[in-house]
């Protein structure tokens, strides 16, 4: 994580060139956060941390939520519940490596 001095040098080297209109997405998420918790206040790293990492958690869970969904709806991915929760994996029975090479599914290496 970054500290506060780190934070505000990365944004001085960069802010020549930036302009307000280049964070439109940032505005927006800073805005609808504080419509949200009309109180809050906090600092650089708080804000980047607690308002902006937290929504983006919580839409990319909703996104993932769906595109699991669609996958186990649609055969690809298995769900197998427990007693801790829902695990997915591969349907073998589904996917053949040849779909995955044929580019129904751009994979992308984690390197």
């Amino acid at each position: 994580m970054l500290n506060g001095q780190a934070i505000d040098r990365k944004f001085m080297s960069e802010k020549n060139n930036l302009s307000f209109s280049d964070a439109p997405s940032i505005t927006r998420e800073i805005m609808a956060y504080l419509k949200e918790h009309p109180d809050a206040q906090d600092n650089i790293e708080g804000i980047m941390q607690w308002w902006l990492l937290e929504r983006n958690i919580t839409f990319q869970t909703k996104l993932l939520r769906e595109a699991l969904a669609g996958l186990v709806k649609e055969g690809s991915v298995i769900e197998v519940s427990s007693q801790t929760g829902s695990y997915y994996k591969l349907n073998n029975n589904k996917i053949h490596g040849r779909e995955i090479e044929e580019g129904k599914y751009a994979l992308e290496s984690r390197e």
